[in-house]
């Protein structure tokens, strides 16, 4: 229930630009602005949610539109499982 919480509250943009680095995690409310600590396996944990919310949705997206978070979703490697990666991979052509 917690990472649901989280996901549904989240900026995205705030969450994406932490992918890849080895710091500290936050997410930052979009209701009020506050910025809210999570603990490593809580952001992994957002970044296997935030993987299947894209890959659902990625073929029902316009052309110009599907790889946009082309550089963002590469990222993801560091943060997802092999299995979920490899479907990312795919559906986003990753070499």
């Amino acid at each position: 229930e917690n990472i649901t919480y989280l996901f549904g509250i989240m900026i995205r943009s705030h969450f994406l630009s932490q992918l890849g680095n080895n710091l500290n995690k936050f997410i930052m409310n979009r209701f009020n602005n506050l910025i809210l600590k999570i603990s490593n396996k809580e952001y992994n944990d957002l970044c296997h949610l935030y993987v299947a919310n894209r890959l659902e949705q990625h073929s029902r997206w316009p052309e110009n539109n599907k790889y946009l978070e082309y550089n963002s979703m590469k990222k993801m490697k560091y943060h997802i499982n092999n299995l979920a990666w490899s479907d990312l991979k795919k559906e986003y052509k990753f070499k």
